[in-house]
């Protein structure tokens, strides 16, 4: 299989290993916006947008990675909305940054911490009193999100309606998807090693993504499915069956008069 595509990706390098010229991905990006309550599930989407949503700039963002079928929560370093594109799309020089639980509830108290004003009215015991209550809040949050999305059943609908073998949900007011992400930048490496995530992509599309076969289906034994066609016991016969001993007994006694 060979991948057209202007950005490189990690599983690239098992390109040479596994080459099918008669089959092409083109990897294109495409930044779409859909609701996925219809895919991921009421839950999970409901905890990915608390925490992100009337923030433009939130510490953290919760989104899904989709890989053939199976579904992989991803919390990343927060940006501006204003640059949504400038960071998902591969091509682009700010990609993305997947933090780890620990560093996501890190930055989400960080965060707290510098914007909420009602600090300026707290004692220092009071302060810290609520910000280890908004940790431990926020921490029970995003173990939940994880737990919820990692058990989604593995569903082929979005992945085939959009032709694609992976995207990824950014969950915000306006529910961003993007087709074909850079997994390498979503630390997806942690899931399937290069060779593993090439040969998933290509058994994916040539299994759930290669187009419909239109040949009518057929039901019935052979002599039934080869009248339904038009043939019968005379089809791929002679003209003249059973005259075979009549024409060899003719060319006897014709090279006896040759003789």
């Amino acid at each position: 299989m060979k991948v057209l595509s202007t950005f490189q990706d990690y599983y690239d390098k098992a390109v040479p290993l596994m080459i099918d010229d008669q089959r092409v991905f083109r990897r294109e990006q495409t930044l779409h916006r859909i609701d996925p309550r219809f895919w991921v599930g009421p839950r999970v989407q409901h905890r990915a947008f608390t925490g992100s949503f009337f923030r433009e700039d939130p510490a953290i963002w919760r989104g899904v990675l989709g890989f053939c079928g199976g579904w992989y929560p991803v919390l990343l370093k927060g940006f501006h909305t204003k640059d949504l594109e400038g960071h998902l799309l591969a091509r682009h020089d700010s990609p993305v940054t997947p933090l780890s639980i620990d560093e996501a509830v890190e930055a989400d108290v960080v965060w707290e911490f510098e914007g909420n004003y009602n600090f300026r009215g707290l004692s220092q015991p009071q302060r810290v009193n609520y910000l280890r209550r908004f940790e431990q809040r926020c921490r029970a949050d995003l173990a939940a999100f994880l737990e919820e999305a990692e058990a989604l059943p593995k569903s082929n609908d979005l992945f085939q309606q959009l032709g694609v073998p992976s995207l990824f949900f950014l969950f915000n007011g306006h529910y961003h998807v993007l087709t074909n992400p850079c997994l390498r930048d979503f630390g997806f490496t942690k899931h399937f090693g290069a060779a593993q995530a090439f040969q998933e992509i290509a058994m994916y599309l040539s299994n759930e993504l290669a187009p419909p076969d239109l040949s009518p289906v057929t039901t019935g034994g052979d002599e039934l499915v080869a009248r339904s066609k038009g043939f019968d016991e005379q089809s791929f016969r002679r003209g003249n069956p059973g005259g075979k001993e009549e024409r060899r007994r003719q060319n006897r006694m014709r090279k006896r008069g040759a003789c």
